[in-house]
C-alpha cells in the first residue's frame, strides 16, 4: 500500500525524473506518478501514461482534444455528434462534420429540388401533408415557393387571414392512437415564426385514408408537451366513453371530410 510522506526538495522520482513529494511502495514518486499509481495499482511508466490516456479522453480533457467518432483521430472536435435527435456519447471532428453537414442537410434540400425522394420516407410524407393543405385551404408551400427547404414555416397565409402549420401521423395499431409532439412547434413559435394555428390529420395505419382532422391554435400547443389521439377513448375502467379535450377541435364535418380524402388520394396515387 503506498504512503505519502513528504521528502527532501533534492529527492526525484523513481519513475520519471520529475520533483519527487511521497513514496510507493518503497518507490520515491513525484505527485503524478503516485496519484496514477494509487488509482491504478502499477508504476510502469509506459502503462502509466497509456491508462492517463484512455482516462482523459473518456473525461474529454485532453486540452480541447478528443477522438472522433467516425474516423478516429485524436483532434480538436468542434461538438458531440447527433443521430435521429439522440446524443450518441461521441465527438465528431471538423472533417467529418462537413460531410454529416452536406449528407442531412444539403443533399435533402438538392432532393426535394430534383424530385430524387423515397416516396415510402418521412420527408415524402410530409410532403403529401403539406401538399394537402395546400389545396384544400389554397394556401402556398413556403419551401417551394421560397426555395428553401429547412424553414419552419409551412404555409402562407389562407383567405381568412390566418397562418396554417401541418403535421400528420399515421395510427399506432399497438397503441391504438395518433401521437403528436408539441415541442417543435413550440420552438418555431419562441424563435418568432408565428403561426395560427396546427392542422394534424390523423391518417389510417396504411396511410390510404384520412380518418381525423383537427385544428389546434397556437394557445393550445403552447400549454402542452404533446397531444395524444385516443381513437376510441374510454375511462380508467374502460367500460364508459368519454370525451377527450381535443375532441372540440376535431373537425366534424362529413363533406369536408370525404373532400379531404378526396384530395388525398390523389396526391399518394399520382407518386
Amino acid at each position: 500500500m503506498g504512503t505519502y510522506n513528504k521528502l527532501p526538495k533534492d529527492a526525484v522520482c523513481h519513475n520519471c525524473s520529475d520533483m519527487a513529494i511521497g513514496r510507493w511502495n518503497n518507490l520515491i514518486v513525484c505527485r503524478k506518478c503516485y496519484n496514477f499509481a494509487y488509482t491504478y495499482g502499477i508504476l510502469d511508466n509506459d502503462k502509466i501514461k497509456n491508462k492517463k490516456i484512455e482516462y482523459l479522453i473518456k473525461k474529454d480533457k485532453i486540452k480541447g482534444k478528443n477522438r472522433c467518432c467516425i474516423c478516429n483521430k485524436l483532434t480538436r472536435c468542434i461538438r458531440k455528434e447527433y443521430k435521429e435527435g439522440k446524443h450518441t456519447g461521441g465527438w465528431i471532428c471538423e472533417n467529418c462534420r462537413g460531410e454529416e453537414y452536406y449528407a442531412n442537410t444539403i443533399k435533402p434540400m438538392t432532393d426535394h429540388r430534383i424530385g430524387n425522394i423515397d416516396p415510402n420516407s418521412s420527408v415524402a410524407k410530409g410532403d403529401n401533408f403539406e401538399e394537402l393543405t395546400s389545396i384544400w385551404k389554397r394556401v402556398k408551400i413556403l419551401s417551394i415557393e421560397n426555395d428553401k427547404y429547412c424553414g419552419p414555416l409551412d404555409h402562407s397565409i389562407d383567405s381568412n387571414g390566418k397562418r396554417p402549420e401541418t403535421k400528420g401521423k399515421f395510427y399506432d395499431r399497438y397503441n391504438r392512437r395518433w401521437l403528436q409532439d408539441c415541442r417543435g412547434p413550440q420552438n418555431a413559435i419562441r424563435r418568432g415564426f408565428i403561426f395560427d394555428y396546427l392542422i394534424l390529420y390523423c391518417a389510417s395505419k396504411d396511410g390510404k385514408d384520412i380518418d381525423r382532422i383537427y385544428e389546434f391554435p397556437t394557445e393550445e400547443l403552447m400549454n402542452r408537451s404533446c397531444v395524444n389521439v385516443i381513437k376510441n377513448p374510454m375511462n380508467h375502467c374502460g367500460t364508459i366513453p368519454i370525451i377527450p379535450w381535443y375532441e372540440k377541435y376535431r373537425i366534424i364535418d362529413e363533406e369536408e371530410l370525404i373532400k379531404v380524402n378526396k384530395i388525398w388520394k390523389e396526391i399518394i396515387n399520382k407518386k
